[in-house]
């Protein structure tokens, strides 16, 4: 197989699983985003939209610098208190806002969504399956 085509199927799993993932999670719990915790939801959320909007920029040796986003570490945080419809609702309207300022190409942004809604997916699961094991739970660690 040529690379050209290898590549375009990953990039199309992961935006059609990442968009089935993040259509599953609203259609199971987006009737209720942020619930009773919104005076601390809501500052994790403005912080990654924020945080995807101003990116660091990470100079490399020979060739022009490069830049990366904090924004998945307030939607790690965000998912440790909220439920991951919040999180993949709110990473998505940051990318969406980050595509219209920065004038990205639309075409990436269903695999970015897509990208995302798989990490925060595989994140909730790790975390929520570490739950049944009390040695593992924050409540055990001093």
């Amino acid at each position: 197989m040529p690379r050209r085509l290898i590549f375009s199927c990953y990039v199309a799993a992961v935006t059609a699983a990442g968009l089935v993932l993040s259509g599953y999670a609203l259609a199971r719990g987006g009737h209720d985003l942020i619930g009773p915790l919104g005076d601390v939801c809501l500052p994790l959320c403005l912080l990654l939209v924020l945080a995807e909007l101003w990116p660091v920029p990470v100079p490399r040796a020979e060739q022009v610098s490069d830049e990366i986003t904090l924004s998945s570490t307030f939607g790690l945080a965000l998912l440790f208190i909220a439920p991951l419809p919040l999180v993949i609702v709110v990473q998505a309207v940051a990318l969406v806002a980050d595509t219209i300022l920065r004038r990205r190409l639309w075409s990436r942004l269903p695999f970015n969504i897509g990208q995302y809604a798989l990490s925060y997916g595989a994140a909730a699961f790790v975390y929520h399956a570490s739950q049944a094991y009390p040695s593992l739970s924050a409540h055990h660690v001093h």
